[in-house]
């Protein structure tokens, strides 16, 4: 039974790997049309952060106006300024063909008033902000929320990858945090929460725009090697804690978790280069969290206690597009 366990993890780890790196090299098409009067930071911010870094990708920017053509694309921008420049228009006909569409916009009130039918509403958003650092963490966080694969977004357009990184170590740590404090069978948790930590480290991986020679076998070894040494600490920390105990087991697989998100995020960013220091970081972060599960066992002891799409209107050539792909500018 536990060889086929462990034949059945290792054929995930490999399914997570090959899914990873198809995520890096997936195809991804982004339609930015901007207006004349769009705030000329506003429209580099938006350029500059949308070139794609890898082969899949294209982002394809046009001027608004009314009756621009309109390309087909998995996602939309429209970047507008004080003036009527066609938006209205634009927007309900991406939003009308299931794709979903932002308006881009310094402050809210250069917005157009849309009313949408209550089926196209979805589609459609609003991100306003007055200074780039903003503008771009508010679309990070749209543009995840609507692409069909965030880590494609994240491995294409580096402004998202922090965001995306966050996501996937805090989905997993949760993950894990359920999985630790259901103790049903001593022992059977380690190898799923193991195999959860390796496939973060995966997708953390690819989410940073690396292809998985980032991660060999022994960076997997050690993500391994890591779930053992939670394992130890929370067996420790859980001495005592007599009915708690599923709440310490639960604080460290989750610490422990975001710290496999952390290292691995470290390492895809930094090459090994920056792997000791996030190591280090990593061992201090676990013993601070031993320490502080142990003392709330103490304090507890002591109290007692996405639809289908349709076509666009329009040409399908893109010909009015400027098309950005993988190293231009």
């Amino acid at each position: 039974m536990a060889r086929n366990v462990s034949f059945g993890r290792v054929a995930e780890l490999v399914s997570s790997a090959l899914k990873a790196q198809g995520s890096v090299s997936g195809d991804l098409s982004v339609s930015v049309l901007v207006a004349d009067d769009a705030p000329a930071w506003l429209a580099r911010a938006v350029r500059d952060s949308l070139l794609p870094e890898q082969e899949g990708a294209q982002v394809r920017v046009a001027r608004l106006a009314v009756g621009t053509e309109l390309a087909q694309a998995d996602l939309a921008l429209v970047c507008v300024g004080p003036a009527e420049a066609g938006e209205d228009e634009a927007v309900r006909a991406y939003a009308s063909s299931g794709i979903p569409v932002c308006v881009v916009a310094e402050s809210s009130l250069d917005a157009p008033g849309l009313e949408l039918p209550e089926a196209l509403a979805p589609y459609a958003s609003l991100v306003a902000a007055s200074e780039a650092p903003a503008l771009l963490e508010k679309l990070a966080d749209w543009l995840l929320d609507n692409v069909s694969d965030p880590i494609c977004a994240a491995a294409n357009f580096p402004f998202c990858r922090d965001a995306e990184v966050a996501r996937l170590t805090n989905r997993c740590a949760l993950e894990n945090a359920v999985v630790g404090a259901v103790d049903l069978v001593r022992g059977a948790d380690l190898p799923i929460m193991a195999s959860n930590q390796a496939k973060l480290a995966l997708d953390v991986a690819a989410a940073r725009g690396r292809t998985q020679d980032a991660l060999t076998a022994a960076g997997l070894a050690g993500v391994v090697a890591a779930a053992f040494a939670y394992r130890g600490v929370a067996r420790v920390a859980c001495r005592g804690a007599g009915p708690l105990a599923f709440l310490v087991r639960a604080a460290v697989a989750y610490g422990g978790t975001a710290l496999t998100g952390l290292v691995a995020s470290e390492l895809s960013e930094g090459g090994v280069g920056g792997l000791a220091e996030s190591a280090a970081a990593a061992a201090r972060e676990v013993a601070l969290r031993a320490a502080e599960a142990a003392g709330a066992r103490t304090k507890a002891a002591e109290a007692g206690a996405s639809g289908a799409r349709r076509a666009l209107p329009g040409r399908e050539d893109g010909s009015d597009y400027v098309t950005y792909e993988r190293g231009e500018k």
